[in-house]
Parts: C-alpha cells; sequence; structure tokens
C-alpha cells in the first residue's frame, strides 16, 4: 500500500506540474497575444494621427480657411481600420494655424497604450492684412469709359467665404497722384496719402515683397505672353507655367484645380492674353492683361499696369514705385475692371506657398 501510494502521489506531481507548465505556457501565449494586438492597435493610432494631420493640410482650402476666426475651434472625427481620430483645427494667430490628430485604436487593452496625438503647425510668411482699396497707387490713373474700379468688397463666383461689411474704397492714392475717370466709374471712396509717409499703405507691401518673392512657384520670363488656364489631369492638377489654380468654384469650373494657389514672380514684363488664375502676383516689369484675362487675389506691381478689353482682376491692386519710373500708372481701357474682394487677398496668401507647416517640418509628436 505504501508503494502504491508513493505512486499515486508521484503520478499526482506530474500531473500538477504539467497543468501548471501548461497554464503558465497559456498565459504566456495570451500575453503574446495582448502584445501583438497591442503593438497593432498602436501602430493604428499612430498613422491615423500622422496621416489625419496631412490630409488636412492637403486639402486645404484658402477660400473657406480666410474668414477663420481667431480662437475658434473647428473639430471632426477621421477614421481608419482599427483606429477613430478626433480632429481640431483652430487659427492661434493672424499666421499661425493649429491642426491636431488624436487618435485611438477602437479595442482597449491594458498592455499597450492604444492612443496617439499629432499636431501640425502652419505658419504665414507674411501678415494677412488686405489692402483697403481695389486700387492703391501713387502714379496716374485712367479710367476709360466701359471699365471700372469698384471698391464694394465682392466674393467671387461661388467661394464660400462672406461678403465683408466695410467702407467701400476703390482707389487709395497719393496726394499728388493724377486721376482721370469718369465720375460714375470709380465705385467707392477715394482716399488720399502722403508718399513716403507712416500711413503710406504700399509700405507694408513692399517689405513684404522679398519673402513673396522667395516663396515664388511660377516665374515668367521676361517678355512672356501667357494665356493661363486650370487644367484637370486623371483628377489632379498639374501646376505649370500656365496652369494657375481654378477661382471659379461653379460647377463650370476645374474642380481638381480648385486648392491650387501660386505665387508669380515676373521679374520682366508680362501680358496676360486670357484665361483665369489665382494666388499673388508680383510683377516687376509692367503688366498687361488683355482679352478675357481674370486673376483672382494680390498684385504688386512695379512699373505701368494696363488693364484692356474685357480683363478683370477680383482682390487689389498695389502699385509701388519702380526704379527709373516713380510714378508708374494704371491704365484700363475696353471694358475692364478691378474689383475689391478682401475673401480673394487673404485666401490668396493663405492657399498657397506662403502658408506652410512651420520648421522642422511642422510635425509634434505628444505621445
Amino acid at each position: 500500500m505504501n508503494r502504491r501510494g508513493v505512486v499515486l502521489l508521484l503520478v499526482l506531481l506530474a500531473l500538477a506540474t504539467l497543468g501548471a507548465t501548461g497554464v503558465a505556457v497559456l498565459a504566456a501565449a495570451h500575453a503574446a497575444r495582448d502584445d501583438a494586438r497591442g503593438t497593432l492597435a498602436s501602430l493604428h493610432a499612430r498613422s491615423l494621427a500622422g496621416a489625419s494631420a496631412a490630409r488636412a493640410w492637403s486639402e486645404w482650402d484658402g477660400a473657406a480657411r480666410a474668414g477663420d476666426a481667431i480662437g475658434t475651434v473647428a473639430e471632426w472625427l477621421a477614421s481608419s481600420t482599427g483606429a477613430i481620430a478626433t480632429m481640431q483645427r483652430t487659427r492661434l494667430h493672424p499666421q499661425l494655424w493649429w491642426i491636431a490628430a488624436d487618435a485611438r485604436a477602437m479595442v482597449t487593452l491594458r498592455a499597450k497604450p492604444v492612443r496617439h496625438a499629432a499636431v501640425l503647425a502652419l505658419h504665414l510668411a507674411v501678415s494677412p492684412v488686405a489692402p483697403l482699396a481695389a486700387l492703391t497707387t501713387a502714379g496716374a490713373v485712367t479710367i476709360g469709359t466701359g471699365t471700372a474700379v469698384g471698391g464694394g468688397d465682392s466674393v467671387p463666383n461661388s467661394w464660400p467665404c462672406a461678403r465683408e461689411v466695410a467702407p467701400e474704397v476703390a482707389i487709395h492714392r497719393a496726394s499728388a497722384s493724377p486721376l482721370v475717370a469718369p465720375t460714375a466709374l470709380v465705385r467707392g471712396a477715394e482716399l488720399r496719402f502722403a508718399v513716403g509717409a507712416p500711413d503710406d499703405p504700399r509700405r507694408a507691401w513692399e517689405s513684404a515683397r522679398p519673402t513673396i518673392i522667395a516663396t515664388a512657384s511660377v516665374r515668367p520670363l521676361a517678355g512672356a505672353n501667357l494665356l493661363i488656364s486650370p487644367r484637370d489631369s486623371l483628377g489632379s492638377c498639374p501646376p505649370g507655367a500656365t496652369v494657375w489654380g481654378e477661382p471659379d468654384r461653379s460647377p463650370a469650373g476645374v474642380a481638381a484645380c480648385r486648392r491650387l494657389w501660386v505665387v508669380v514672380h515676373a521679374a520682366g514684363p508680362l501680358t496676360l492674353s486670357g484665361g483665369r488664375g489665382q494666388g499673388v502676383l508680383v510683377a516687376d516689369g509692367g503688366l498687361r492683361l488683355t482679352g478675357t484675362a481674370t486673376f483672382v487675389g494680390l498684385v504688386i506691381a512695379r512699373g505701368r499696369v494696363l488693364l484692356e478689353d474685357r480683363s478683370r482682376l477680383i482682390g487689389a491692386l498695389v502699385v509701388a514705385d519702380a526704379p527709373g519710373d516713380p510714378a508708374s500708372a494704371v491704365t484700363l481701357t475696353g471694358s475692364a475692371s478691378i474689383t475689391r474682394s478682401r475673401c480673394a487677398v487673404l485666401a490668396a496668401l493663405v492657399g498657397g506657398p506662403l502658408l506652410a507647416p512651420a520648421a522642422p517640418g511642422g510635425w509634434l509628436t505628444l505621445w
């Protein structure tokens, strides 16, 4: 009996050992599984956070963001397989936006973190202050019969921004600047300034000019005569010398080019003979718009500016002093027009190369 009891005891001990070993192996397997799941969940959260913030920037619409109020938080959701993110966009300052993505995995695990946050800071290189008038100049202005300079705030076709309720200022010109125009063609008030005085409105844009030129995405050759036109290439908008975005937001416009904003620097004379574009144009050698050419945004010119035929400028024109030509003239003929649009100017500034992720890269990993 004693021998049988010993054998039975040894058998029981062996079974207990095997059972304990099995439990340990099973626990280790569960831990490994949870570890793998936790790692996968964490990767999902991390990937979604970064991708969501990047997508918010890639889909940035300058026209829609021009009116963002400082401090107002916009919130929306983004999701992927295994994770969901809460997205926030805030304008912290006239020149700074903050895009935050807080992503969480859609499973709850104690062993691994399943949450990740990323932030993208967007910084505007110049102060986004729209010129007060449709036309700002110290030179001579000639407005022919059939043309017009409008100072009332205008919103381009089907744009998502609101019209500003403000005094209508058509022309802001130097005290000695001659104006030749039928009264009915200047739609809005005229303001005066002294050249070089602290209230000279051209000074701010002249100081911002080097920064704007440095970010130029299009640089036409001197004497270029361009027909600008948006173009859809398999659902995308290929930028180029003559593709300057799409200011027409109606169904008739090229949808793929609506978020393309250009910064153009023309070091020599430039002629736009037709088509349409949007952005910021710096013309240093004279500018001519003819035919049905339409430019929406901000134009900073050094030299003479001529708008003729049915050409249009929607936004603002600021004429600075050109070397050797301190009183550059602005002339409108045919049925050309300049129409003030605060939204168009601000959208051109915050929609293109002038707004970019803050260095280094704009990314900040929080956890």
